[in-house]
C-alpha cells in the first residue's frame, strides 16, 4: 500500500474534510478524493463517510485507524533512514505544542532549521496537555512540547517557564509585584482551554483553589483581551505574553509558580531522524536563550 497516499487518508481524516486537508498539503482536492478512493479499492470498504458537513470514518474505519498510524509512521521512517544514508535529509514532521509555545517560542526554531533542512515539511498541531498526549499517543504527531504528564515514552527537559497573573489595568492588585489567589478569590476568574488538563488547571488542583470560572475561552488572546477589558483576571505562563502589547497587568504569584517545558516522544531510540534532529535544534534554541 503507498504510504503517501496513507498520509493523505490520515490528513483527511484529522482535518475533517477534504478540502482542508488539500488546502493544508497544497493538493487539489480532487488528487486527495482521487488518493483516498484508490486506498478504499485497494482494502475493499470504505473508510470514510462524507456528507456536506464533512467526513467521518465509517465503523471499519476507525477499526483501521490505529494500524493505519503505525503503518504511515514506520513507512516514514524508512524513507527518512534511507534519504539520510544518500546524504539528503528529507521528511515530514507533525509536532504536537501550545499556543504560547507555537506562537514565541518555536518560529525561530523553525527558521534556523528549515534553512538547514529546507525539504522538511513540519505542521504544527497546536492544544492543551490533554489533547497532546492522546495526539502524541495515537502516532498522529511525533512529538510534542508541554508540560511533564505520566506517559508511555520519553521525556526531556528544555526551560522553565513562570505562570503568571493577567489582571486589569484598574485592579486593586496590580500595583503589587506578586499577588496571591487568596487576594482574587471574590473576583471573576476567566479560564482559557477548560478541561484539557492545561498547566492553569494543574495549578489550581496543586494550591488546592476552589476557584470556578465565571468565562471560559479557547482562545488565548480571547482571555487577554477580555481581561484588558475588565471583565476579569486569567492565570496562564509568561511565555504567552512575551511579545503581546496591550492594558494588561501581568504580575508574579505569591508564593511564584513555575513549569518546566519539555518534548515528548514515543520513544526517543525509535524516533525518525529527523524527529531527533529537530529535538536537537530545540535544545539549542533552549541554550541560545529562545
Amino acid at each position: 500500500m503507498d504510504t503517501e497516499k496513507c498520509r493523505l487518508l490520515l490528513q483527511v481524516i484529522d482535518a475533517g474534510s477534504l478540502s482542508a486537508a488539500a488546502v493544508r498539503l497544497g493538493y487539489t482536492p480532487s488528487g486527495v478524493l482521487r488518493a483516498v478512493n484508490s486506498i478504499e479499492r485497494a482494502l475493499g470498504f470504505a473508510v470514510l463517510r462524507r456528507s456536506t458537513r464533512g467526513v467521518t470514518l465509517t465503523k471499519e474505519g476507525e477499526l483501521l485507524l490505529p494500524k493505519l498510524r503505525e503503518f504511515v509512521h514506520w513507512g516514514r521512517q524508512v524513507e527518512e533512514t534511507g534519504a539520510q544514508i544518500c546524504g539528503l535529509e528529507i521528511g515530514e514532521l507533525a509536532v504536537g505544542t501550545y499556543f504560547s509555545v507555537a506562537a514565541n517560542w518555536l518560529p525561530p526554531v523553525i527558521r534556523s532549521f528549515q534553512e538547514t533542512y529546507p525539504h522538511v515539511r513540519i505542521h504544527l498541531e497546536e492544544g492543551g496537555n490533554k489533547d497532546l498526549y492522546r495526539w502524541l499517543e495515537e502516532r498522529r504527531i511525533q512529538c510534542c512540547i508541554a508540560t511533564y504528564r505520566p506517559f508511555k515514552g520519553d521525556w526531556l527537559a528544555l526551560r522553565q517557564d513562570e505562570m503568571v497573573l493577567w489582571l486589569p489595568p484598574n485592579h486593586r492588585e496590580a500595583k503589587k509585584k506578586a499577588v496571591s489567589l487568596t487576594a482574587l478569590k471574590e473576583d471573576t476568574f476567566i479560564n482559557t482551554l477548560p478541561d484539557l488538563d492545561t498547566d492553569t488547571d494543574n495549578l489550581l488542583r496543586k494550591v488546592q483553589s476552589p476557584m470556578e470560572p465565571r468565562f471560559t475561552s479557547v482562545d488565548n488572546y480571547t482571555t487577554y483581551r477580555m481581561v484588558e477589558a475588565g471583565l476579569g483576571f486569567g492565570i496562564n505562563n509568561r511565555l504567552m505574553t512575551a511579545s503581546w502589547h496591550g492594558k494588561v497587568a501581568v504580575r508574579s504569584f505569591d508564593p511564584p509558580q513555575y513549569i518546566t517545558l519539555g518534548v515528548a516522544v514515543p520513544s526517543l531510540e525509535e524516533a525518525s531522524p529527523v524527529t531527533k534532529t529537530f529535538i536537537n535544534y530545540l535544545k539549542s534554541g533552549v541554550a541560545d536563550g529562545l
